[in-house]
Parts: C-alpha cells; structure tokens; sequence
C-alpha cells in the first residue's frame, strides 16, 4: 500500500485501549511511516492487543484516518480506529501541575484545569469557596468561553472529553452533608475518570454512582 499524506492534525494527547482482537492490517509501524507518505500496513503485534496507548497525533492518508501513538513513553507506529476500543478516552493530563498540598481544592482544580485548558497562562489565583456562581468567575478569567451548566446525562460528559476538554463538577458527599470539586479527564463504557484534588488520585467510579452524587448537588458543570 502506498498513499500520500492528505493532511494531519496535533489533537489533544489522549490514552485510549487497543481491542483484544483486532482483524486486519491496521497497524503501521514508525520505521515504515514517513512524514509524507504511507508505507506498509501489518496486522496489530500480538503484544499491544489490549494494550493502553496514548495518541498525539493523526494523519488522514488517503481516505483513512491513522492514529499515532506510544506505550510507556515510548513511540511505537500508526494504528486505524477501527483497532482502538470505542467507549475509552482518558485525556493526559498532569496532576503534579498542582503547586502547593497546602491550598484550597477549588484551587487545585482551578491550577490543573487552567494550565490543560490554557498552558501558557501562570495563574497564582487563589480561592477558598467551592460553590459554582463563584467558581465560574474565576474560571471565565483563564477562558473566556467557559460557562456554568446543568446536565441530565453522561453524553455531555462523553462529548467534552471526544473534544480534548476537561469538566469541573461537584459532587454529593452525604456523610457530612458538604460537596466535594473533582475533574472530569475520562470515560469507559462503564465507568468515569475523575481527578481529586485533595488527593491527586485518579478514581474511576461507575457512571451510576457518579450521577447518583451528581445528581444530588443539581448535576452541575463547568465546560467550554
């Protein structure tokens, strides 16, 4: 197979599963890929079945689509999304953004999702509230579009994460009655990726329990 590049594009680096069993050449590896043209295509080495990867970057040859990716920071080749699982996408995002174990967790959130969202911005701000009226002011000062919403369902949560972007949301903790701020950075089929701040664990709680928590502090987010 030989076809010239059509156009590429940087996305947001995101981690993603390859299937476990994967049927035809989908796999291109990086000595037979160069920047302006596709070489031979191969079957997925046995190795990555199942493997989690992270894509950063894509490249339309012809009429496909090719991904590439790296396993454990270590750049492997080319693969179609046809290989990839369709319900994971877990955005990388760096939790040792945090600066100081001392501050708020709205300040936390605000710090990791301000340099995600807005990498050359250096924002010290800090803020000791955790209600969304006032959460959102603060972050509609590191990006303008971003706004305060309601949600019913986890599609939004599924869309935002497709297009690179983080979710700010709060959730119920019902043994003393206050909320908790935490970071939406992914998705499976069943479950949901959040970062806490108070932790900087990254917890994967199932989506019934996550909107259960949701649910009872008016399903709010902070999108953009």
């Amino acid at each position: 197979m030989n076809a010239r590049v059509i156009a590429e594009e940087k996305p947001t680096p995101f981690f993603t599963k390859i299937k476990t069993v994967v049927t035809g050449h989908r796999f291109i590896s990086d000595d037979l890929a160069s920047p302006d043209k596709l070489g031979r295509t191969e079957d997925v080495p046995k190795s990555l079945l199942g493997c989690e990867i992270r894509v950063d970057y894509l490249r339309f040859y012809g009429e496909r689509v090719w991904y590439h990716f790296s396993v454990n920071e270590n750049s492997v080749g080319w693969i179609q999304k046809k290989a990839m699982v369709r319900h994971y996408k877990r955005l990388d995002i760096k939790i040792n953004s945090i600066e100081s174990k001392t501050e708020s967790s709205a300040t936390k959130i605000l710090q990791i999702w301000s340099k995600f969202v807005e990498p050359e911005t250096n924002s010290q701000m800090q803020f000791s509230g955790i209600r969304p009226e006032d959460l959102i002011i603060k972050a509609q000062r590191l990006k303008r579009t971003a706004r305060l919403i309601n949600i019913e369902n986890l599609k939004v949560i599924h869309h935002q994460i497709d297009r690179g972007h983080p979710l700010i949301i709060w959730l119920s903790r019902p043994k003393n009655g206050r909320s908790r701020i935490m970071l939406v950075s992914g998705y499976t089929h069943h479950h949901v990726y959040l970062i806490d701040p108070s932790t900087t664990n990254l917890l994967m709680p199932t989506n019934q329990a996550l909107m259960g928590k949701w649910r009872g502090l008016g399903a709010q987010a902070i999108i953009y």
